[in-house]
């Protein structure tokens, strides 16, 4: 799953980017931002195809350093193991929220779907009745780290190796939550450029400001549903 994203995503997500994540949040601890030099060694240390994949589920670091973070999409994994195991068990029938996440399994029985509601931002909502699929959402307004007094987004581009501080959210759903949870990530980077890269399977709806700075744009709505102003 984190080579697939991290390939159809244009780098944004990727599964080594552990070196600059540990220094970030070193850095919010102790209040201030991290040296220029530590920086570019972070970022030496980080890239999907320094990771040697070995058969089976082995891989092998290749540069010294190198750290893997699954933060862009693991509650995602985590939430398809255990919908895996329910499913197993003979309990179709659930939903499993890891902590504002979803993963949803068959309508509860004489229903049609289970009701969801999100929110990108206070204000700005939607609601829908999905089944058999994940939703994610993913925002800057949430955990954000304070450096020198300044806060930033908690969502890091491994492209650049530094926070993003725009405002912006993301809700995807996708048929499984490894994928729905990457993506509303990704998105939250890539802004409404990111639309054209989601995959068909997966739907998208992204808020955030406009050009003006104030303005609030709702672009990729879900099916049959309006946007919010």
């Amino acid at each position: 799953m984190g080579g697939r994203l991290h390939e159809a995503s244009g780098g944004v997500v990727d599964p080594t980017v552990g070196p600059l994540t540990r220094l970030w949040r070193r850095a919010a601890r102790q209040g201030t931002l991290p040296p220029q030099d530590r920086l570019e060694t972070a970022r030496g240390a980080v890239g999907w195809h320094l990771l040697e994949q070995r058969p089976g589920p082995e891989a092998r670091a290749t540069r010294e350093g190198m750290r893997l973070d699954f933060g862009a999409f693991g509650k995602g994994l985590a939430l398809d193991r255990m919908g895996r195991l329910l499913v197993e068990a003979g309990l179709p029938h659930f939903m499993l929220d890891g902590g504002g996440d979803l993963l949803l399994g068959l309508a509860p029985p004489g229903a049609p779907g289970w009701p969801v509601r999100i929110e990108g931002r206070p204000g700005d909502s939607a609601s829908l009745l999905l089944a058999e699929c994940a939703v994610a959402t993913s925002g800057l307004a949430a955990r954000p780290l304070v450096i020198d007094e300044v806060q930033i987004g908690h969502i890091l581009d491994a492209r650049s190796g530094t926070w993003l501080d725009q405002d912006a959210a993301a809700t995807v759903v996708a048929p499984c939550a490894a994928q729905a949870d990457g993506w509303a990530t990704a998105l939250c980077v890539l802004g409404t450029s990111g639309l054209a890269l989601l995959p068909a399977e997966a739907s998208a709806r992204i808020v955030q400001d406009g050009a003006d700075g104030a303005s609030v744009s709702v672009t990729g709505v879900f099916e049959e549903e309006a946007p919010a102003r």
